[in-house]
């Protein structure tokens, strides 16, 4: 079986070293053979499955970043199933995140007409759009699944990335909703205060108060909410009323969607840390 090479981190070292994992095209050739339910296969089981075909050890196995998620699941299995979704071998009938299944209609044999009709180029910058588009959503789902801890300071370290200082983790049961503190601005400005969740339905307005409850006792100026999920109507208002009452201190809370926290996280590259 033909072997490629991916980076991991030990947690135990902090240092990141190679791993060998089945290559794309036994990948590939694997997911064709799995057996296909009616109601088609959940990535989980298609990864355990896998695994257990390629005879992985359980180093191989337990493979992760640094961010917590597995290299095995997600550098090796999810990028294939991506792949199969884009070419219409495999499809999600009800959407992202659900059963995949395999396609009703197989892909269409070479022609061997000897003028074909030419089909229309696809520009790069579209192509381009759609792979990272499609990467952003499957990161996003691994977001929702990691170690709480991991992913606070995941965005600990991409606020401090972003400019605003040097971040510090602090989330622990009975935080107030802070789960970190971006202090020493070069500019010397306010120290940011963080809150994340990790959910897919809209954070409140309800949870966007306590997070300025928490401010207030902490006497902040400046707080931002992270979250996989997006933000209601009422949060956003709830969000923006704070930099405006005098009540309320004129605080500034700024709010960091899914959509927003994954492009973020690439484009500072964090994620892989």
């Amino acid at each position: 079986m033909e072997m490629v090479k991916k980076k991991a981190f030990d947690p135990s070292t902090g240092e990141v070293y190679e791993v060998e994992m089945p290559a794309p095209k036994e990948v590939r050739n694997g997911i064709l053979e799995l057996e296909f339910p009616p109601e088609g296969i959940r990535a989980k089981d298609a990864v355990t499955q896998l695994a257990d075909k390629f005879q992985l050890s359980d180093e191989q196995r337990n493979a992760k970043y640094k961010c917590g998620s597995n290299v095995f699941q997600i550098a090796v299995v999810r990028r294939e199933f991506n792949r199969f979704l884009r070419d219409g071998t495999l499809v999600q009938p009800h959407g992202k995140g659900t059963p995949y299944c395999l396609s009703q209609t197989p892909p269409r044999p070479p022609s061997h007409d000897p003028a074909p009709t030419p089909e229309p180029l696809v520009p790069v910058a579209e192509t381009y759009r759609g792979i990272r588009k499609k990467f952003e959503e499957t990161l996003l789902e691994e977001l929702r699944d990691i170690n709480p801890t991991v992913f606070e300071q995941l965005v600990v370290d991409l606020i401090s990335k972003m400019g605003y200082g040097t971040g510090e983790h602090v989330g622990r049961v009975g935080d107030g909703g802070i789960d970190g503190i971006v202090k020493d601005h070069r500019l010397g400005l306010y120290e940011v205060y963080i809150q994340t969740k990790r959910q897919k339905s809209n954070v409140s307005n309800t949870a966007i108060n306590k997070f300025k409850d928490a401010l207030k006792l902490q006497d902040a100026r400046m707080g931002i909410f992270v979250a996989t999920s997006g933000f209601s109507n009422r949060a956003k208002e709830a969000a923006v009323s704070s930099a405006t009452n005098p009540e309320e201190g004129f605080r500034i809370v700024g709010l960091i969607d899914g959509e927003q926290l994954a492009r973020l996280l690439l484009e500072y590259n964090v994620f892989h840390g």
